[in-house]
């Protein structure tokens, strides 16, 4: 980056009553929509039908209420308490009020088509979540990838094998339900190979009850028995019961401990994988799979076009070493005060975090660094180099002789940083860069932007505006000396590669807004008709504005005259101009992700981890002045703006 100027919380109830095939995953993905247009329509009304009520379904729900917040969705809620009788008539009072569209989780599902059938009639769009439904007429699934769930707990079991002979016990959920036939399948399929494994399948029909008897039983025919593997950890307080009764309760890493694996994340999965009898967890982003059933509903009802209309969304598995610090990412972690029994588990790291300068970018970095390193309980020292190379090395080494556990850095000068990181190598402490990316060995690893692609989402913006007319195009460069401003620029140009009706017009700021303001003014007084201006940061947009607006030339997106302008970051000015319409598009960048990453990596590698990845971009997300305003809290300097 470079300048800017500028509940889940309900009571914690023992789950005694059914928990059908728990619930959802992580959103990562979400559908998209490739097209925005107008449909005269300001509000809509969607109709949400759950088969049943419980801790995952209202972990679901959160994702669906925060979307609809977001895009002023009135939401009619129905619970059909597992009666599909119940179900179809709550859809047909949805029809009867004239819905815009239905989200629905099903009861049965043969018995839902045909409320299904109805709303086709109605036209009424019909959008599925957490369990899929075969009709034509549902648009959309946000679902579960649950064979990699379940493969993420067989190969953490396949992980622990010593190659001597084991007996496992596989809990299986009902089998009418698709859920546990890929969790099933997916742990029995990692497991395949291992010719010391014997696997004992057992039903539970999603049952407690008849869980704690298939465990109990177990045990008494398998007294060595070696692993468990629970297809939804509603289960894990019976799971317990069973094996304390039995005297063979023991955490992970003790003498005759039963390794435990477990899919879903809620409360009593986390809890049991905290106090380290369950050796791990699967954790589904719930809130994530409702949002994106709610974000597909709104992108068919505003006319938009769904690029997936069957979304898979995975767990993640967390063990009783991480599960406690990566609290914030499993759902039912916030029902749950428990916390590690062992002290070395909650070792507090020191990180020292050495910034080139201080501006609102690096601050929205902040936020990511800093809130990582709260969850972890890490300890922060944060210094500032104003710009000056030499200061910044003399920071670092004050953190060598603090003997901190490791340092993130930006550097002020990728070439003058190196012999800082020498010494750091020298003193055995770890070196993580951020923003940007210094070559050498000691780093361990670099979470950076992907500038190529933001300046490309803009290229690919004007070249969706070409009229096929001569054009000419101000292509404002920001230092050729740094490397996100050669990838902005190279993204943007080989977007228009081919566009033979288009001349570009190079003109370079060295990241100075009073550069740009020249630039444009100039310009404008050799091209009057200047079609386009591409911006390589948004903290100049202000100066751009006052360039165009003193040649009487600022007209807003869609009026006659308008000069169509592309820009980089999503700091205020960015925000703001967008939102004015007079800047047609903004590519807005994951900052506080970026922090993150930094922070995350770090403590992977001083917890022993081991980075799968050593060179993590992440790309912007381009916004127009058409949907930046709902889209607002993905923009991080719209916090800023009125």
């Amino acid at each position: 980056m470079f300048k800017q100027k500028f509940s889940l919380f309900f009571s914690v109830i023992l789950v005694t009553v059914l928990l059908l095939s728990s619930c959802a995953p992580q959103m990562t993905p979400q559908p998209t929509q490739t097209t925005e247009p107008e449909t005269g329509k300001t509000s809509f009304t969607i109709g949400v039908s759950l088969d049943a009520l419980f801790l995952g379904r209202q972990a679901e729900m959160e994702g669906v209420r925060a979307a609809a917040k977001e895009k002023g969705i009135k939401l009619i809620e129905s619970v059909a308490d597992n009666d599909a009788q119940q179900q179809n008539a709550q859809i047909e009072s949805f029809i009867n009020q004239k819905v815009d569209a239905i989200l629905v989780v099903a009861v049965d599902n043969t018995a839902i088509l045909t409320a299904i059938d109805a709303a086709k009639a109605a036209g009424i769009p019909v959008i599925t979540f957490d369990r899929k439904v075969t009709h034509e007429w549902v648009s959309y699934h946000s679902g579960l990838d649950s064979y990699s769930d379940g493969k993420a707990c067989g190969e953490y079991v396949k992980s622990q094998n010593d190659g001597q002979p084991h007996t496992i016990l596989h809990l299986l959920g009902a089998l009418n339900d698709d859920n546990a036939i890929q969790r099933r399948d997916g742990f029995e399929d990692a497991l395949k190979g291992e010719k010391n494994l014997t696997i004992i399948q057992e039903p539970t029909d999603w049952n407690a009850d008849k869980a704690l008897n298939a465990v109990t039983n177990a045990l008494t025919a398998y007294p060595d028995l070696w692993a468990i593997q629970v297809p939804s950890d509603f289960m894990q307080d019976s799971i317990k019961t069973a094996i304390q009764e039995a005297g063979k309760l023991k955490k992970a890493g003790e003498a005759g401990h039963i390794i435990v694996c477990t899919i879903d994340g809620s409360e009593p999965g986390y809890r049991a994988t905290v106090e380290g009898w369950t050796d791990a967890v699967v954790a589904l982003p719930l809130a994530d799979l409702g949002r994106g059933a709610l974000e597909a509903a709104y992108t068919v009802l505003t006319g938009g076009k769904l690029t997936v209309t069957d979304q898979r969304f995975p767990g993640t598995l967390y063990t009783y070493k991480n599960a406690y610090d990566n609290r914030a990412k499993i759902w039912g972690a916030a029902g749950s005060d428990i916390k590690p029994s062992e002290a070395e588990s909650m070792k507090q790291f020191t990180i020292g975090v050495s910034l080139d300068a201080l501006f609102l970018g690096r601050q929205a970095e902040m936020e990511g660094v800093r809130a990582a390193a709260k969850e972890k309980g890490i300890k922060l020292i944060e210094s500032v180099a104003d710009n000056d190379a030499q200061q910044q090395n003399a920071q670092i080494e004050s953190f060598i002789n603090q003997k901190v556990d490791a340092i993130l850095v930006v550097a002020v000068d990728n070439t003058a940083i190196l012999t800082a990181i020498d010494a750091a190598k020298a003193a055995g402490i770890p070196v993580i860069t951020f923003d940007r990316k210094v070559t050498h060995e000691w780093v361990s690893y670099h979470s950076g932007l992907d500038s190529y692609s933001d300046g490309k989402a803009c290229g690919e913006y004007v070249k969706s505006q070409n009229d096929g007319q001569p054009h000419t195009i101000l292509h404002l460069l920001g230092a050729l000396n740094d490397d996100n401003a050669i990838q902005r620029r190279d993204g943007f140009e080989d977007a228009l590669k081919g566009e033979k009706n288009l001349t570009i017009i190079q003109e370079p700021t060295d990241w100075n807004a009073d550069k740009a303001l020249n630039a444009v003014t100039n310009a404008l007084t050799a091209y009057p008709d200047l079609w386009a201006i591409q911006v390589p940061s948004d903290f100049m947009q202000d100066s751009i504005k006052t360039a165009i607006q003193e040649a009487g030339k600022l007209k807003k997106a869609g009026e006659a005259g308008h000069i169509i302008v592309c820009t980089i970051d999503g700091s205020e000015p960015g925000y703001r101009a967008t939102v004015e319409g007079w800047t047609d598009a903004v590519v807005a960048l994951p900052l506080a992700d970026l922090g993150r990453g930094a922070l995350e990596a770090a403590y992977t590698v001083l917890t022993g981890g081991k980075l799968t990845v050593t060179d993590q971009r992440f790309p912007g997300t381009l916004y127009t002045y058409q949907n930046i305003v709902e889209n607002k809290d993905k923009v991080w300097g719209s916090k800023a703006s009125q």
